[in-house]
């Protein structure tokens, strides 16, 4: 019998051949749709993967080195770090490096600014170095060429370095040795080859720094880790820093990762609160991969809310071409049935012969469809994303059989009728609709539809459940019910066209009407056109959401990033490139607290916001209107007298012996030529006096931002500052933090310093031409109750 049925598929083989088709459309979206997460999965890590900030792939975990020359014991080498560090092999494919350091004095002229003493290991392979060699033997030392040039250094030279600690007493804020001095060997002068590589970790080894005597470039000076543990020191900074190796964060890695580092958090914060290497010694382990693997996880949420609703759709209406190839071959072949039966066939026999044929091409077509799904899967991704890898695995299977019942269910169903009628209808040439039977299904399937969009709809529009299935099934029932009621409405457009004498188009219609097949051809095409309007559409939303995505996310046609710098020289430099305010703004991210929304800092301008920035529907009016309430007209800037030596006259009176306090000017330069300065002008004692300090950046003019009053570690401290040379005595002209009290006197502005306990960052006096309170605009519901808001669901 199984000859009979090849026999039969051969004799019929065009047939064949289209249900063979048909069911190849059917199986290949159910192979495509997980082969395809599979790929878009590798696809989302890769690219999160390659936008990520270096801090997003790495780790680091720190603890402190107490000071341990009272005990006698030698501090170094890491020791305190030998029961976490174990834990990090869990981590596959990272890589790990060993870092030391603590200040030092003796290489800068000015004790208030300190050097970074470092070790870090294999530091030499991340080096280029431009004079001398890299570190060899015990005492050398190699520096950083801005510092060599700023200090005049050279290769081969020595310089005498002592481990430094802060002293924050109002009469030093400087650097003191604390230990004995050692005699380095300057092996040789490096340039760092790449400051944003991940071996560098967190360090902000190489960011600017600002520092009381101005701003230099961060450069440390690197040795060996010898040097570093015998020389005569106290407290250091010890860490492990783990930064992803090449295929760390492949898509297949990132679960046994995340477990890994789960468990490493676990076990360092167990070492932690244990003390990890002596008492005191706090462990603790800071990363940002979680983050990362959100924002993956999240992509891959995406692509599987979305993804099976277009295979489903295709699958639907595979199985409905299936349906009406098969059942139109069933009804040719009514005849053939009728003798099968009449030979005294058994039923399972004539079900064999009359089905036979069919799940023979469907078989074939189904094994098509397998190669076909994962073939075009690999080929979509080799062209779209070369190098990504479309990743073929036995687990794109496993919707296969589903796929395959659903054609079979399809097939035995259309060959249902012809099999279950009697034969002497099976013999009659007319057609048997089956009216009662077909008109069940199609309510069937329209109360599955409604209830799909039901639960699409309560669930927030969430693809979820039989939910994911409501496009398919909609856009099916919608179609069987135009298709049903095609047949009445021809047969009236029939009968009123030959009651007009309009003889061919009544009997075309009426033909129409009463063939059965008219009906689920009609369906077949309505499916047909709804899912490619449905991809379509849906590929032009998807489109659209990322660029509208892209848009809200960058902020503008094009952001820029570039290396640490002041805000003010940001400006300076925006707006010189830009001074007609066409297609260039200043924008810094401020930081927050973890989980509160994003802020950012933008230079508004006259125009600069409305140019620049996006404004989802066209919004210019919008940026306009909160530019300017973004800017609002600002008092003149104070500026300090003295150019370049900055004098300030002072009288202190009421201060305690014992409880003085110290005074800095925050000034920053008027054309935008440097960062902000910090103008220590030291310890403020009794009486009148003129305390002068030279600022080199503000030869030019500066403006004054504060005036910063800081008292130690003191209890109680109070007293009186008048300033006589800083512009108006009003106070009205200015504003003070609290602890302080402002007043007017006739030689200028009287400050009553009335308390600074608890207050570590000191009494503030800013100038009104400060903007206070800060104007924000808010997108959404966030509102700070503490600021006034502009808000706009617009802008962003």
């Amino acid at each position: 019998m199984i000859a009979l049925v090849f026999t039969m598929v051969w004799a019929r083989r065009g047939p064949a051949i289209v249900l063979a088709v048909l069911a190849a459309f059917a199986v290949a979206p159910a192979v495509a749709a997980p082969a395809y997460l599979r790929a878009a999965d590798r696809v989302v890590a890769a690219g999160q993967v390659a936008e990520a900030d270096p801090a997003e792939m790495a780790l680091s975990m720190r603890t402190t080195d107490r000071d341990r020359r009272d005990t006698g014991d030698v501090p170094g080498g890491g020791a305190d770090l030998t029961a976490a560090g174990a834990t990090l092999v869990e981590l596959p494919g990272f890589r790990y490096v060993y870092s030391a350091e603590y200040p030092v004095i003796g290489m800068e002229p000015d004790d208030r600014v300190r050097t970074r003493l470092v070790h870090r290991q294999d530091a030499c392979a991340h080096l280029t170095m431009v004079a001398g060699r890299c570190l060899l033997g015990e005492g050398d030392l190699v520096v950083g060429e801005q510092a060599a040039r700023r200090l005049r250094l050279h290769a081969g030279q020595s310089v005498p370095l002592s481990f430094a600690t802060f002293d924050a007493t109002p009469d030093a804020m400087e650097f003191v040795a604390d230990g004995a001095p050692k005699r380095f060997f300057v092996a040789g002068i490096y340039r760092v080859t790449d400051p944003a590589e991940p071996y560098w970790g967190s360090h902000d080894y190489f960011a600017p720094e600002d520092t009381a005597a101005g701003s230099r470039p961060g450069e440390p000076a690197f040795t060996s880790l010898s040097t570093l543990s015998l020389m005569d020191h106290g407290d250091a900074e010890l860490s492990v820093d783990g930064y992803a190796g090449p295929g760390a964060l492949d898509v297949d890695r990132l679960p046994a990762l995340r477990d890994a580092l789960v468990r490493l958090e676990s076990g360092v914060a167990d070492l932690g609160a244990a003390g990890a290497g002596g008492p005191g010694n706090a462990l603790t382990l800071s990363t940002s991969m979680p983050a990362l693997m959100a924002r993956i996880d999240e992509g891959h949420a995406a692509a599987r809310r979305i993804v099976p609703v277009p295979a489903v759709a295709l699958i639907v209406l595979a199985c409905l071409a299936v349906l009406l190839a098969v059942g139109a071959g069933a009804e040719a072949r009514r005849p053939e049935t009728a003798v099968i039966a009449l030979r005294g066939a058994r039923l399972p026999h004539r079900w064999w012969l009359a089905s036979g044929e069919s799940l023979v091409a469907v078989l074939a077509g189904t094994i098509a469809g397998v190669l076909a799904g994962q073939w075009l899967v690999d080929a979509i991704v080799a062209i779209r994303w070369p190098g990504v890898g479309a990743d073929p695995d036995p687990a794109s299977l496993r919707y296969a059989p589903l796929a395959l019942a659903a054609v079979v269910v399809a097939v035995l169903a259309a060959q249902g009728g012809p099999m279950l009628r009697p034969v002497a209808e099976l013999l009659r040439r007319a057609p048997m609709p089956g009216r009662y039977a077909g008109l069940a299904v199609d309510i069937l399937l329209a109360a599955l539809a409604a209830g799909a969009a039901t639960q699409l709809a309560l669930g927030g529009g969430d693809l979820a459940g039989i939910g994911s299935a409501a496009p398919a099934l909609v856009m099916l029932a919608a179609a069987l019910l135009v298709a049903r009621a095609l047949r009445p409405l021809a047969a009236r457009a029939g009968h009123r066209a030959l009651r007009r004498g309009r003889l061919g188009r009544g009997l075309t219609w009426l033909l129409l009407s009463r063939r059965p097949a008219t009906g689920r051809v009609l369906a077949l095409l309505i499916a047909a056109v709804a899912v490619s309007g449905y991809l379509v559409a849906a590929s032009e939303v998807a489109a659209r959401g990322r660029q509208v995505d892209a848009d809200l996310g960058t902020g503008a046609a094009r952001v820029l990033s570039i290396d640490a710098t002041s805000r003010n020289q940001l400006v300076a430099a925006v707006r010189a490139v830009d001074p007609e305010q066409r297609f260039a703004m200043a924008v810094v991210p401020v930081a927050q607290d973890p989980g509160a929304p994003p802020v950012l800092a933008v230079d508004t301008g006259e125009r600069r916001l409305a140019a620049t920035a996006n404004w989802p529907g066209g919004g210019a009016a919008d940026a306009e209107q909160i530019s300017r309430a973004l800017r609002p007209e600002p008092p003149r800037p104070l500026v300090v007298p003295g150019g370049s030596d900055i004098a300030l006259d002072l009288t202190a009176a009421e201060f305690e012996p014992g409880k003085a306090v110290s005074l800095d000017m925050i000034v920053t330069p008027v054309d935008g030529s440097g960062p902000d300065a910090v103008v220590p002008m030291g310890v403020v004692v009794p009486g009148p006096h003129t305390y002068r300090y030279s600022v080199p950046q503000c030869r030019g003019g500066c403006r004054l931002n504060a005036l910063k009053i800081s008292g130690g570690q003191s209890l109680g401290t109070h007293g009186v500052i008048t300033v006589r040379n800083l512009g108006s005595g009003d106070p009205a002209a200015w504003r003070v933090s609290e602890g302080g009290r402002l007043s007017a006197t006739p030689d200028g502005l009287r400050i009553e310093v009335v308390s600074l306990d608890g207050r570590p960052e000191g009494l503030l006096v800013q100038p009104a031409a400060t903007p206070w309170p800060l104007p924000v605009v808010a997108t959404g519901t966030f509102v700070r109750a503490r600021c006034p808001v502009w808000t706009s669901a617009r802008s962003r």
